[in-house]
């Protein structure tokens, strides 16, 4: 809120809706993630394969998530002791963004 209240003082104009939407993707917080984890243990999608994270992600939210958003999460579940193998798609590039 910090930020948009500093970058839009008096208001956000009606043409910044969409573009400032693009730009505030959701993340999923770290209950979510805890409850993401837990899911793939308790399912057995292990090793989660980047299909599996995205599809999660898709049911906790109701949205696709980013490349970025997928990544953040395999990262958070390999930190936590979750086998994921992550391979970002070929379109990603070598970085993975």
């Amino acid at each position: 809120m910090n930020w948009l209240k500093g970058g839009y003082p008096q208001g956000i104009p009606d043409a910044d809706y969409v573009p400032l939407l693009a730009v505030l993707r959701r993340r999923l917080s770290q209950q979510e993630i805890d409850e993401f984890a837990d899911r793939v243990v308790r399912d057995g999608l292990l090793p989660a394969e980047r299909v599996d994270v995205g599809a999660e992600f898709l049911r906790l939210t109701n949205e696709l998530p980013s490349e970025t958003e997928v990544q953040r999460i395999s990262q958070k579940l390999t930190e936590a002791g979750i086998d994921v193998s992550y391979v970002p798609p070929v379109w990603a590039g070598p970085t993975g963004s």
